[in-house]
């Protein structure tokens, strides 16, 4: 009875921190940063991180039996899983606070796709 406490609130957990931060923050995320590329790129961008996100949660649901059977301490793979993503998101992320989503857009060009060009760079010409 106790490892069965143990696998349900562990399960709770997860999924209330994963809905209160990466459940959410990844359409924002996706939909922000994707947005900058332009039309050109948001599109396919788009279908590739939806793509990936069910298949990701394919690959959740394929496991999870096989993981719970390991015992409650199995689900420690998962927390490896969002540990690494919290470190992911942490080191390669960049951060956005302070900057106007134009600048974010400059950098994510500059950064990501290799434009070396200043068209369309907004930053000092305009004060938010």
């Amino acid at each position: 009875a106790k490892s069965l406490v143990l696998l349900l609130t562990g399960m709770s957990c997860f999924i209330i921190i994963f809905y209160s931060t990466w459940g959410i923050g990844y359409w924002i995320v996706v939909v922000e940063v994707t947005a900058v590329g332009g039309p050109r790129f948001s599109s396919a961008s788009q279908a590739v991180a939806t793509a990936t996100l069910f298949a990701a949660g394919w690959l959740t649901s394929l496991t999870f039996i096989s993981v719970t059977s390991l015992g409650p301490f199995g689900l420690l793979i998962y927390a490896g899983v969002t540990v690494l993503m919290a470190l992911y998101a942490f080191f390669l992320f960049p951060e956005t606070s302070g900057h106007s989503l134009e600048e974010c857009a400059a950098e994510f060009v500059h950064d990501v796709l290799g434009d070396s060009s200043d068209e369309g760079d907004s930053t000092d010409s305009e004060s938010h």
